[in-house]
């Protein structure tokens, strides 16, 4: 095994007392995905400092919308973590921006009626 593995598995393992009385995470989110709530429970055996931001983040994903909606969410979710910290926020920002579009429930009808919306709207201003 890799030393850097062992490492991870003997943090994961050490658990110290009262440790287990973490708060648990919503039942209408995973907290911070990507692992990185489990990792930073696992490691630090606190909750971690943003968490919040990653709810806030999960419940705005849950309601969908178009792409504007989207971008929002994630810049918010950005904005939010960075107050706590500012690496962890860009670095969350750019990983949900990457990997999140396939969790994003778009609004299928209210895309179509904004895109026609856009091209009358641009049709009119033509004319």
């Amino acid at each position: 095994m890799r030393p850097a593995v062992i490492i991870l598995l003997v943090l994961a393992l050490a658990v110290p007392a009262g440790a287990g009385h973490l708060p648990p995470l919503p039942s209408d989110s995973n907290g911070c995905s990507g692992g990185v709530s489990w990792f930073w429970r696992t490691v630090t055996h606190r909750v971690p400092v943003f968490e919040r931001c990653c709810y806030r983040h999960d419940r705005a994903y849950r309601r969908g919308g178009i792409w504007s909606d989207r971008a929002q969410d994630d810049r918010d979710l950005g904005a939010c973590v960075s107050r706590d910290d500012p690496f962890a926020g860009s670095v969350m920002f750019l990983f949900v921006v990457t990997f999140g579009q396939v969790h994003y429930p778009f609004d299928l009808k209210r895309i179509r009626f904004d895109h026609v919306a856009l091209h009358v709207y641009a049709r009119a201003g033509a004319e």
